[in-house]
């Protein structure tokens, strides 16, 4: 609502959303038998009582990333061990990159929208709990509370018309898999001799930007234990095993370990991505969801075999979602490379099931839950992560997000 003259400083209270630029990359395959694993792991007990197997749960690998110009490189379509592919998050816009949401995205909790955003002492988390379809609302920034509770319908509607003109879409599985191997590669936290996961929000009351001030050394406990602590803190105070977006000690949780990067890619809320199982094994269409009161709202078979969504939102076009074959058993095989899921083995169980990239947890959909999700909330210890795949039935919970992307 505001006209700016060149060099004049924008204020912070008239920023409505942050997003980062993601470039159009090549990677080197790095696991060319991921499409015939075939189910075997290690069991490795409790991680707490062996830490000797620490390291095969901290994976060091460094993807190796050529950065390309679609008008000036041709694409690389490897698909084995040592060979590059063009990342398919680029091909499948053909795009030289993507603009992705800083934050988990947040729900404006103003009655006045065009305001400025200066005044947050009425929001609260649970006013961040709406389901619907609202573009309106849409908030990209720290120190809000991530939009929750919400539909996938509703999540990729409310996303898809946010900046249309400049192919706004919620966020696919294919895409977070972009910025998790850019962040596990030189630009990102990897060195000349190690690799880091950004750092998990620990927040329970689900404000972005936050980080914990040490990382977990354990998974889902049910209790707040030393070994993964997490705690309530308000918008933009530090906490006591916390810090906010505005201490400069947050940037542990960045996707470059510094401002520039992207942040609640591990912790605050899962983040539903647009990944779904295809509804059988004859049926190519994409499930709806598992029943009619656990669904994402889209139109389509309930995988528990009641019938369909006959009424809910039409599907858009295949390029803004991943589709999934349908299956019960060797679930990491269909995976796709470039998604950030079948080639991340060896695959172990200490007991959760979990690859070797930070110990992250690794759960494909299924009929009961064919959705997928991304990054674990705040009380998941080692099991969050930029890498932790697990799933849903695509229907509203409290503790799931999204997030927004640009393709132009």
């Amino acid at each position: 609502t505001k006209t700016y003259k060149n060099n004049e400083e924008i204020p912070e209270s008239n920023i409505e959303s942050y997003l980062v630029w993601i470039p159009r990359y090549r990677y080197q395959i790095w696991n060319g038998e991921a499409d015939s694993y075939t189910g075997a792991k290690e069991d490795l007990g409790n991680i707490e009582a062996n830490a000797t197997n620490e390291s095969k749960l901290n994976q060091q690998k460094e993807i190796q990333i050529i950065f390309e110009d679609k008008n000036k490189d041709t694409s690389s379509n490897g698909s084995t061990l040592d060979s590059w592919l063009t990342h398919p998050a680029f091909t499948s816009f053909d795009c030289n990159g993507m603009w992705v949401g800083k934050f988990e995205t947040g729900y404006n909790q103003n009655s006045d929208l065009t305001s400025e955003i200066t005044d947050t002492t009425t929001w609260s988390t649970s006013g961040a709990e709406i389901n619907e379809n609202n573009s309106e609302k849409v908030i990209i920034k720290p120190n809000v509370y991530s939009w929750r509770n919400i539909q996938v319908g509703n999540a990729f509607y409310t996303s898809y018309n946010y900046q249309r003109e400049l192919e706004s879409h919620m966020m696919k599985n294919m895409e977070w898999g972009a910025v998790a191997y850019l962040t596990n590669s030189k630009y990102g936290r990897c060195n000349n001799t190690s690799c880091t996961a950004p750092r998990i929000n620990n927040n329970e009351i689900f404000v972005t930007g936050y980080s914990a001030d040490k990382d977990p050394t354990c998974g889902y406990t049910e209790t707040n234990k030393s070994c993964s602590k997490h705690e309530s803190i308000e918008l933009g105070f530090d906490g006591t095993y916390g810090w906010s977006y505005y201490n400069s000690q947050s940037n542990v949780a960045s996707t470059t370990e510094n401002y520039y990067g992207i942040y609640d890619m591990s912790g605050s809320a899962w983040e539903y991505v647009m990944g779904v199982m295809q509804s059988s094994e004859t049926n190519a269409a994409p499930t709806s969801g598992f029943s009619s009161t656990l669904n994402s709202g889209f139109k389509g078979l309930y995988s528990n075999g009641e019938g369909s969504n006959d009424i809910g939102f039409e599907w858009p076009s295949r390029k803004y979602y991943d589709l999934y074959d349908y299956g019960k058993t060797d679930l990491l095989r269909r995976g796709y490379f470039g998604d950030a899921t079948k080639e991340l083995g060896p695959f172990y169980t200490i007991p959760y099931f979990c690859s070797s990239f930070y110990a992250d947890g690794m759960l494909m959909p299924v009929t009961g839950n064919p959705w997928v999700l991304r990054g674990g909330p705040y009380y998941n210890g080692v099991s969050a992560g930029i890498f932790n795949v697990d799933r849903y039935s695509g229907s509203n919970y409290p503790n799931t997000s999204f997030r927004i992307v640009l393709s132009f």
